[in-house]
């Protein structure tokens, strides 16, 4: 993959964690999740990938102001908080048979994508060269 996300699946079809180092944490009532980040993972420029990341780039894929038929997937998710570098809180409006898949995204490096207009996203440098912590590189 080009980039990760914080799970992924097994030959058995069976969650895994990828960038995230365990399963999340659902609350009794079904509407937090709490996610450990996995750490030394790098981007490939080689800074560390965080809790920010992960967090802004929710953030980003619920913008308004980004051309995205992927924003609806998201409506359920109120929030992402980073509690710390490492540990990443979802809020969810309500509880949703599959809170993993709601919260599901690509992590962009936000210490390169934060600087830039979401309303130009299609024409972002990073979308001819891409800088990801996936396990390929272009």
């Amino acid at each position: 993959m080009l980039f990760d996300s914080l799970y992924g699946y097994d030959r058995e079809n069976k969650l895994v964690p990828a960038i995230a180092s365990a399963l999340p944490t659902i609350s009794a009532d079904g509407r937090r999740l709490v996610v450990p980040i996995r750490r030394g993972v790098r981007f490939h420029n080689g800074r560390l990938l965080t809790a920010r990341d992960v967090v802004m780039s929710l953030e980003l894929f619920k913008n308004e102001r980004v051309a995205s038929s992927r924003r609806g997937l998201y409506r359920d998710v109120l929030r992402a908080v980073a509690l710390d570098d490492s540990t990443v809180r979802y809020e969810l409006a309500r509880p949703v048979p599959d809170p993993v898949q709601a919260t599901w995204h690509h992590i962009l490096p936000w210490h390169v994508v934060g600087a830039l207009d979401p309303a130009t996203v299609g024409s972002w440098p990073i979308n001819r060269q891409p800088l990801s912590s996936g396990e390929f590189r272009l």
